[in-house]
């Protein structure tokens, strides 16, 4: 390989004396010319912070970021049935059937929150030693023997953990990933192929 292979051609002027001279913020010296610039200081960048807010917010910051407080009010307002929340989801689909995944959010939201009380029963007995249990279940069964709470309210906790359940398990699948719940078939996939499937 000749020696001056990969040089500039000898019209070209590459004498770093020739060359624009910059300084890093560091001190080092770099010579300009290439495709990028090197960092250099540009003057006016260390003016105090409070002169550029006087340039910037010359009648002072007219706005305020609200407080906490207020951002967990518009939380649980907004966490529960209300006036609130309907109006924020007016015109959103909610369907009927409750095999739904939106429907079943709705109906799990509702039932969660109406069991709220019931279980606050059920943990102040637990902690005052008048019943116990593990789980749900055997609390659930505990506090009705004792009495804590009715069979109503018993079916409340039952139906609000069963759709609590249903909304959790979405990524639920069967071992063999429903291997056996498939069907080969080379005909066209039409409306009339896809009501003979479903009758």
């Amino acid at each position: 390989m000749p020696e001056d292979a990969g040089s500039p051609p000898p019209d070209v002027d590459d004498d770093v004396e020739t060359r624009e001279v910059f300084y890093t913020a560091s001190g080092r010296k770099v010579y300009g010319g290439g495709g990028i610039r090197p960092d250099y200081v540009v003057p006016g960048a260390e003016t105090p912070p409070i002169l550029l807010r006087l340039v910037v917010f010359p009648l002072g910051r007219l706005f305020r970021v609200p407080p906490d407080e207020i951002g967990h009010a518009v939380a649980r307002t907004l966490s529960g049935p209300g006036p609130a929340r309907d109006r924020l989801t007016r015109g959103a689909y909610i369907p009927k059937d409750e095999n739904e995944a939106v429907r079943v959010l709705e109906t799990a939201l509702v039932a969660v929150i109406a069991a709220e009380p019931i279980e606050s029963k059920i943990q102040a007995a637990l902690r005052a030693g008048s019943i116990a249990g593990r789980i749900q279940e055997e609390q659930t069964e505990a506090a009705l023997a004792a009495g804590i709470i009715d069979a109503a309210e018993a079916q409340t906790l039952e139906r609000a953990a069963e759709l609590r359940r249903k909304v959790i398990m979405v990524d639920d699948f069967p071992l063999d990933l429903g291997q056996t719940e498939m069907h080969q078939t080379t005909e066209a996939v039409t409306y009339e192929s896809l009501r003979r499937a479903v009758q």
